[in-house]
């Protein structure tokens, strides 16, 4: 775990990514820029190749990534021996729900959307995980056990 002072800036990131996930959906920004790509694939497949794409996409996942990350990885303010009981209960929830979630969309969910829950996918393990903890925390601190 890593020092609490780290949630603050997750949250900045978070909420970064949000505005910037929004604004794309809007007005469909372009930053244009040259990147190394080790896999290519649009017009022709390229390997190791230096092109030029949208990096708007990618500073706007990278944003939910390492707030996700930030956030989840954060000691609570006051840190308590039995969190670390309730992360692992709350990983083992996320993961299996995202599981489900993903298994869910695999049968019923095509084209274009399937997609978008692929990259939902890349996050929502994080998001669960942080839910099921924050719940699993509040009952412990109402003395409500299991």
């Amino acid at each position: 775990m890593i020092a609490y002072k780290f949630k603050y800036m997750g949250w900045v990131l978070l909420t970064c990514g949000s505005a910037l996930a929004i604004l794309y959906h809007i007005n469909r920004i372009a930053i244009m820029a040259p990147v190394l790509a080790v896999h290519s694939s649009y017009v022709q497949t390229r390997y190791f190749a230096i092109i030029q794409t949208n990096i708007y996409e990618e500073i706007t996942l990278i944003c939910f990534l390492v707030g996700f990350l930030l956030i989840v990885f954060s000691r609570e303010k006051k840190e308590f021996h039995e969190y670390k009981s309730l992360r692992d209960q709350s990983w083992r929830i996320g993961i299996l729900l995202n599981s489900a979630l993903l298994a869910f969309s695999i049968l019923f969910i095509y084209g274009k959307g399937f997609a978008s829950i692929l990259i939902v996918n890349i996050f929502s393990t994080f998001a669960i995980y942080y839910l099921v903890f924050l719940v699993k925390k509040a009952r412990w601190k109402l003395g409500i056990r299991e």
